[in-house]
């Protein structure tokens, strides 16, 4: 297993309507986008996004946690990123499960990574059951 070139990118999302819950109003998605970069240029992606008050690490803490690790990283640090940190682990886990399972001939630097389809919050009790309708319209879709 060799080195990837690690980088990364904050975001900060409002969301079109305040989603309230049991721990109040919630207006603002923060998170990091991740990426792992082989020595062939092929890509790996990952997302970080903390849920403090379900018991994940803080957003400050992610960020801290990516900000000390420096320009490269290799599969061993990701396997020994502590469990107080499970969003960290998830992000980069997602991302080097990505890069290694690449064939040969795909070249991800032609499709880049849109957060616009990759999450999004369905509405709450009855309406869930259709609310998906016009986002699967839209465009958004688990892995295609």
């Amino acid at each position: 297993m060799g080195h990837y070139c690690f980088t990364f990118h904050e975001y900060s999302l409002p969301f079109r309507q305040p989603l309230v819950t049991h721990y109040g109003v919630w207006t603002v998605r923060n998170g990091i986008i991740l990426q792992l970069k082989d020595e062939k240029g092929q890509q790996g992606w990952g997302e970080i996004a903390p849920l403090e008050m379900f018991g994940t690490e803080s957003y400050g803490e992610a960020l801290d946690f990516c900000r000390h690790l420096g320009s490269t990283i290799c599969h061993k640090d990701i396997q020994t990123i502590p469990a107080t940190l499970p969003c960290c682990q998830f992000g980069f886990a997602s991302a080097w499960d990505e890069l290694s399972f690449i064939p040969e001939k795909t070249n991800l630097n032609d499709a880049p990574f849109d957060i616009r389809h990759h999450s999004v919050l369905l509405p709450t009790g009855r309406q869930a059951l259709h609310g998906w309708t016009p986002l699967w319209q839209r465009g958004y879709r688990d892995w295609e």
